[in-house]
């Protein structure tokens, strides 16, 4: 299931670490490419664990794609409520959830929708590592499949310049605990983000991975 990572994709640079906990896994990313140019990027987290968690991802990440194609148009919160009312279709006595981050592309400007999910972080070329959206007031909806009252994802729109690093993630490397048990949370994240080597995306993801 795991997308190959796109190489040589005009304007940015991709580098990708997996690492389940156990054999299969809930997590799961894809890219959406075409022209040679980098459209958009989902990243979702099913609840649980194990096999009953991958397989929900078996439908999620083909139900995105198909939906992201055709509604390329349409505003990214539509998307995301779009996906949840066919995963409320397929599955209206599923007992699980899953966050989700969805970005679209369109030269240096990104748009950003999270549904449940922790912030993705930029690092702006010169600047430190700051997440996006955080303390914004709407901005974060709850989690897909969840047979609640929900509140729907707002879309947060940015600018991403050459030498800019945009780091998508889990709640996998938040909850990575040390000998001591202490987790190492998302302000070691950042620090860790913002001392990266600004040189290829895979060195500033290695240096990332090392101190997880």
């Amino acid at each position: 299931l795991l997308t190959e990572t796109p190489r040589g994709i005009a304007g940015w640079e991709i580098a990708v670490a997996f690492e389940p906990l156990r054999g299969a896994s809930g997590d799961l990313y894809d890219f959406y490419v075409s022209d040679n140019r980098l459209r958009g990027a989902f990243l979702f987290d099913v609840s649980g664990h194990g096999v009953s968690s991958a397989l929900i991802t078996m439908i999620v990440k083909p139900l995105v794609f198909r939906i992201f194609s055709r509604m390329r148009d349409r505003e990214l919160d539509g998307i995301i409520a779009r996906v949840n009312r066919h995963l409320e279709n397929e599955f209206p006595r599923l007992a699980t959830y899953l966050s989700c981050v969805l970005l679209r592309f369109s030269g240096n400007s990104v748009e950003y929708a999270n549904a449940g999910h922790p912030d993705i972080l930029h690092r702006e070329k010169g600047k430190g590592a700051h997440p996006v959206g955080a303390g914004v007031n709407g901005f974060r909806g709850e989690p897909l499949g969840v047979n609640i009252t929900r509140r729907a994802p707002g879309v947060i729109r940015f600018r991403a310049r050459k030498g800019d690093i945009l780091l998508l993630y889990t709640d996998g490397v938040l909850e990575a605990r040390n000998r001591q048990k202490e987790r190492f949370g998302e302000e070691r994240l950042i620090a860790a983000f913002g001392e990266a080597p600004g040189g290829t995306a895979r060195e500033a993801l290695d240096f990332i991975m090392e101190e997880v």
